[in-house]
């Protein structure tokens, strides 16, 4: 019973970090927002994905000079990839197709890090980027950028309601993967 309390306190600590982390909001301006997808279902994003193009467009509305690079391959029963249902988005939002850059290759968050530096270097050069995602994929989206010494400031998206117990505890799990696999 010990051991089950203890098990359940240490969940309940690694939750908590989750959040707060997911929560910090950075007053930084910077010229490269990074967006990392979510599922696309039947062509159209689904609702994470939607809530983060929705807050990259918003960015992208107030700082004219942005550019966005947006991340997400087609997976398995998706017709287009997330990057591509991003930009449409984003682009019936208004946002201009040349302040878009597409990396349709990725299927996790690691992937999506690895060819957002790799794009980085070889046209923009490496420089601070914004990364929006959902507030509990903060943390690891942090932490893996670092591993690659990307310096990156968060632009976190709220997790819906109904999505928040099952994305919590999905991301404990990730995050323990990203630690112990990604590199």
């Amino acid at each position: 019973m010990k051991k089950l309390f203890l098990i359940f306190l240490a969940l309940l600590v690694f939750l908590g970090g989750i959040y707060i982390y997911g929560q910090k909001q950075s007053p930084l301006e910077v010229d490269l927002i990074l967006v990392f997808g979510a599922s696309v279902v039947d062509s159209e994003p689904s609702e994470t994905l939607l809530l983060r193009s929705r807050a990259a467009g918003d960015y992208l509305e107030d700082h004219p000079r942005a550019k966005a690079l947006l991340l997400g391959g087609r997976k398995s029963g998706e017709d287009i990839s997330e990057a591509r249902a991003m930009a449409t988005y984003l682009i019936s939002l208004g946002i201009d197709k040349n302040r878009l850059i597409l990396e349709e290759q990725s299927t996790s968050t690691w992937t999506n890090l690895k060819n957002a530096k790799l794009i980085l270097e070889e046209t923009l050069g490496l420089q601070p980027v914004m990364v929006c995602s959902s507030d509990y994929h903060m943390l690891r989206i942090n932490f893996l950028a670092a591993r690659l010494d990307m310096e990156t400031y968060p632009l976190p998206v709220s997790t819906p309601i109904k999505l928040f117990i099952v994305s919590y505890f999905r991301e404990v799990a990730a995050l323990i993967k990203s630690f112990l696999f990604d590199r």
